[in-house]
């Protein structure tokens, strides 16, 4: 974000801050330290309730338990987010297309577009407590798809700066 940020305000300093770096440093090791360490130490499990079941919902809220595989409400809302991320980086790309004039990089929204499709998919299939086998099958063929797509749209751009094959 902050490269395409710098890009479009042309400003080289937005892109390569020391802040930036150092928190991303922070940041990388705080998660290497918490998959390192809080797996094996709290005993964490494929179904274990995260935090004490911290964000589940309560049992007498829905008229039926939830099945096991059922996602809590932080779950949901990493799920959600990262759709609405993906938008996000798919208006941004076309932001620098348009800032840069580089048309390529429009490609590389519509490239990004049937992962997009995929992730709706996926979050269709958490809806239906994993219980509808097609959704899935679905969601790995836009996966496929979306992931030749991004991979022809980031060749268009490189080829656009000037890369060849040498």
């Amino acid at each position: 974000v902050l490269g395409f940020r710098a890009a479009l305000a042309g400003d080289q300093s937005l892109a390569d801050s020391l802040f930036a770096r150092i928190a991303s440093g922070i940041w990388l090791a705080a998660v290497a330290v918490t998959l390192a360490s809080g797996i094996p130490f709290f005993g964490w499990e494929a179904h274990t309730p995260f935090l004490g079941g911290l964000g589940a919902l309560p049992a007498g809220v829905v008229a039926s338990p939830e099945p096991v595989n059922a996602l809590s409400i932080p779950n949901w809302m990493v799920h959600f987010s990262t759709v609405f991320e993906f938008l996000i980086a798919m208006s941004l790309a076309w932001r620098y297309a348009e800032a840069t004039g580089n048309e390529k990089w429009k490609g590389l929204t519509w490239g990004m577009l049937p992962s997009h499709i995929g992730s709706c998919a996926a979050l269709t299939f958490h809806l239906f407590y994993n219980g509808v086998p097609w959704i899935l099958t679905c969601q790995a063929a836009f996966t496929f798809i979306g992931n030749l797509t991004l991979a022809i749209a980031a060749l268009r751009i490189a080829v656009s700066n000037g890369w060849t094959i040498s």
